[in-house]
């Protein structure tokens, strides 16, 4: 259930990482290749010749916390109108063209990218490169497309998030919770400004922000890379770059007190939401802190033996479902997160204990060296399982790249988890886990009244996609 969460609660650019055109030596992986064309687009090319596919994806340096109030959404709706067609290859032509030759496709916005993929057969690259590189600056923006798609995404934002409970308390939190961050705002955006949105609006976006110098290319596959980046050449290298805006950092604003924000609404469940301002590794890159976070969460909530799970749902049955958020690799500081549903005859109130104890103890009692070793273990098996999937691994590279992290860093990760200690661990805890700094969210049920009888409405989580 609280990957759905992730999901939603999401956070889930302008840095060139490479900034001479031409290939640049990598590092420890031989088979990963890296280029910049001359018009500042970046290809990485991983080689995976397990089976005769590939995926392909184009990653945008542009998301829900690059818009500024009055057109929240933006990023999604353009997303949406990506779908629409060019005028060399018109409405429903691409999506034909995929599956005419056996490819899957889709796209998702988050608050920190924007990314398309297609998956194929390794000799089909040409045709996902040909159709991007159309579409990257040539898109179809006509009034009647864009009416339509508006009124889908507005459908999209009342289903997933109006009518759901748990999505409205997870943005109400958000909207309280970062102070001085883009990512107080949904990534769908605010009714208001979808309903005040304009095709002007979303043309200046796309003008803006889809240009070859502020996009990652990443193929993962068995391909040969010099052919692969010279399809990108010959399909990409002709697009011209565009000057971009400055994106400016932001920093984490220390709270001066504990926010509390109460949310009423026809629910089945109540449900609690607990967030600590945290830094990512992206905004402090040469600290142990944001790897100390990652095996901090694995502690409370990795699996069945986690902490929570043993201690607030099989053990004191205070909870149905108790689990633990945290981005590592965001662009901006994020949240380190508690989200629950306490279990029948419980209160919220007491969930809330609970979870404010579990971090006592973390402060005040270091992880023993063998429950510290069985996490660490299963994070890298984790990531290690993972490169099974090539969808795994291009996502992997082009989540980093698009927040200024080098590739290498995915590799990174096994040595900087190795190293956590003990003490970092209950350092971290002691540092950002500040009771009266922590983001609280309740959800209230209210029950539905029908003539004489009573009812609440019942929910159901749905994954936020495209």
């Amino acid at each position: 259930m609280y990957k759905t969460l992730i999901l939603l609660i999401s956070l889930v650019f302008s840095i060139n990482l490479y900034a001479a055109p031409g290939k640049k030596p990598t590092g420890a992986d031989k088979n990963v290749h890296t280029y910049t064309l001359p018009n500042g687009l970046q290809l990485i090319v991983k080689k995976d010749l397990r089976a005769p596919v590939l995926i392909s994806e184009v990653w945008y340096k542009v998301g829900g916390s690059y818009e500024p109030d009055g057109i929240t959404g933006i990023s999604h709706m353009l997303e949406h109108m990506m779908f629409q067609g060019t005028s060399k290859y018109p409405e429903g032509v691409l999506t034909r063209l995929i599956d005419e030759n056996g490819g899957k496709m889709n796209a998702m916005t988050t608050a920190d990218f924007t990314m398309y993929y297609q998956k194929l057969a390794n000799d089909k690259l040409s045709l996902s490169f040909k159709l991007e590189s159309d579409r990257m600056r040539n898109l179809s923006l006509q009034q009647k497309n864009y009416d339509k798609e508006k009124q889908v995404v507005i459908n999209e934002r009342r289903m997933r998030t109006e009518n759901d409970p748990q999505s409205t308390t997870i943005e109400r939190f958000n909207a309280a919770a970062f102070l001085g961050n883009p990512y107080y705002q949904p990534v769908v955006g605010w009714m208001s400004d979808l309903n005040n949105m304009k095709l002007e609006d979303l043309r200046n976006w796309y003008n803006t922000w889809y240009a070859p110098n502020n996009t990652v290319v990443v193929v993962v596959g068995d391909v040969d890379p010099e052919k692969v980046y010279q399809l990108a050449q010959q399909y990409f290298g002709p697009l011209k770059p565009q000057t971009l805006p400055t994106v400016k950092s932001h920093g984490i604003i220390k709270a001066l007190g504990q926010k509390l924000v109460n949310v009423k609404m026809p629910a089945k469940l109540p449900f609690l939401l607990i967030g600590y301002n945290a830094p990512a590794h992206t905004t402090e890159p040469k600290s142990f802190e944001p790897y100390a976070l990652e095996v901090l969460a694995a502690i409370l909530s990795q699996d069945d033996s986690s902490r929570l799970s043993k201690n607030l749902i099989r053990g004191k049955e205070i909870a149905t479902t108790a689990d633990v958020g945290y981005s590592l690799y965001s662009r901006l500081p994020g949240l380190f997160l508690f989200a629950g549903i306490p279990a029948q005859g419980n209160s919220v109130a007491q969930l809330k204990q609970a979870f404010f104890d579990q971090v006592k103890q973390l402060q005040t009692t270091p992880v023993t060296e063998k429950e510290l070793s069985r996490v660490k273990t299963k994070l890298i098996a984790n990531k290690t399982y993972k490169r099974d999937s090539i969808s795994a691994q291009a996502y992997d590279i082009g989540s980093l790249a698009v927040v200024g992290l080098p590739w290498e860093e995915a590799d990174n990760y096994y040595r900087q988890i190795e190293q956590v200690t003990a003490k970092q661990v209950l350092d971290v805890a002691k540092k950002y886990l500040v009771q009266n700094e922590a983001t609280i969210a309740v959800l209230t049920p209210e029950k539905i009244v029908t003539g004489e009888k009573t009812k609440t409405q019942n929910t159901k989580k749905k994954e936020v996609r495209g």
